[in-house]
């Protein structure tokens, strides 16, 4: 499973005559919310609920990417299944 590092990759930009302060950089970053809605669908509840749970459990993007937690910002919404 690949592992990526946005930061890494960021700094090897250096060597390219790239200059930035990655302290000094915003990151944006999108998060759903997964909620079960109450009109029928092709999904039983069983399979929302677990997908739903299994959603909320994934790793958050800044773990995955190597981005700061202080340096995001998050964009959010809620989508219905």
């Amino acid at each position: 499973m690949e592992q990526p590092n946005v930061m890494r990759a960021l700094a090897q930009c250096r060597q390219r005559q790239l200059t930035f302060g990655p302290m000094e950089t915003s990151f944006v970053i999108g998060r759903d919310k997964i909620l079960a809605g109450k009109r029928p669908s092709a999904l039983s509840r069983w399979r929302k609920a677990l997908f739903i749970f299994m959603s909320n459990n994934a790793l958050d993007a800044t773990e995955f990417f190597g981005i700061p937690i202080n340096r995001v910002v998050e964009l959010g919404a809620q989508v219905e299944i």
